[in-house]
């Protein structure tokens, strides 16, 4: 669109100088719960969310370093799903449901590490990430259910299983209000 324009607007700071060492680094995901509040982590290698109240205070620190319950090993990406539950996918193969409140509910298994997500209002989740079986080889985008079973694979016009370069596989998500999602990857 010639006359389209794409803004920015500073909603919120959720870092300070007070609880900026909590997350020093350079790759975060965060998650936003209906409610306004955010939660946030470093990306691999991180062992911890962080829960901020909708004006950008800390409010705790959730999880701990480790494979157990209410523990957690390299997080990945954070979405908030239905209930509002936290989802923390883990470059381990599993996903964390956690209550808003930091609370453990259950590990999930998942069957590849999870780039981006977006849950849809259905339930139903898009999840960018490679996912190395002969029949979803190449293909970075897979549909599921909102019982986490495999709809299709889909994303790209030309699937392979080793691209180059590797990091042309990946997508980055985004929901639009109407259930559209939008999807980006390097070579687009």
């Amino acid at each position: 669109c010639r006359t389209c324009a794409i803004t920015f607007e500073r909603i919120v700071t959720l870092l300070s100088r007070d609880d900026a060492e909590l997350l020093y680094g350079t790759f975060f995901v965060v998650a936003r719960s209906r409610t306004g509040g955010y939660f946030v982590s470093r990306k691999n290698p991180g062992q911890h969310v962080y829960a901020y109240d909708s004006l950008g205070r800390l409010e705790r620190i959730i999880g701990r370093p480790g494979r157990g319950p209410g523990e957690l090993a390299i997080v990945m990406n954070l979405a908030i799903g239905p209930g509002d539950t936290l989802y923390v996918f883990e470059r381990v193969n599993r996903i964390s449901l956690l209550h808003l409140d930091g609370r453990f509910i259950r590990h999930q298994p998942f069957v590849f590490p999870v780039d981006a997500i977006g849950m849809l209002p259905n339930g139903a989740k898009i999840v960018a990430g490679m996912r190395y079986s002969a029949e979803h080889v190449g293909w970075p985008l897979h549909l599921f259910d909102a019982s986490w079973r495999h709809v299709r694979s889909f994303g790209t016009n030309h699937p392979a299983a080793f691209p180059a370069p590797p990091s042309a596989d990946r997508r980055r998500i985004a929901l639009a209000s109407n259930a559209t999602t939008w999807a980006v990857g390097p070579e687009l």
